[in-house]
């Protein structure tokens, strides 16, 4: 007999890549703003440079711009909140979501995601 409880899916391999990312509650119209430590095709690890408040479970779309050049692609994802770290003191949180969907955007524009702006 096969024991069913002896599958283990492999984790989704993981890319050290600092990028920018811009982040938002699926409810909230501002965006906040961070960095990447990792990214795999199921999920993204980020630094928050503020006090953002994302619960657990919390539905988030998250930007990313993936090189610094002119023509950069863009990327665009849905997903939730599985973790929340609080960081040392005077630090903001690390972040990490689950992505569920990808959607590239194009190459960048003045502004990279629709509500963004340079004060966000």
């Amino acid at each position: 007999m096969e024991d069913q409880g002896s599958e283990h899916t492999p984790r989704a391999r993981r890319f050290a890549v600092q990028l920018p990312v811009w982040f938002r509650s699926a409810s909230d119209p501002a965006w906040w703003h961070g960095s990447t430590e990792n990214v795999s095709k199921t999920g993204i690890l980020f630094h928050a440079d503020s006090e953002a408040a994302l619960a657990l479970g919390a539905s988030l779309e998250i930007g990313l711009v993936l090189q610094n050049d002119a023509v950069a692609p863009q990327v665009l994802c849905r997903g939730k909140i599985v973790r929340a770290e609080a960081g040392p003191p005077d630090s903001f949180p690390t972040l990490a979501a689950k992505v569920l969907r990808w959607h590239f955007v194009g190459g960048r524009r003045a502004n990279p995601f629709p509500g963004w702006t340079e004060e966000n």
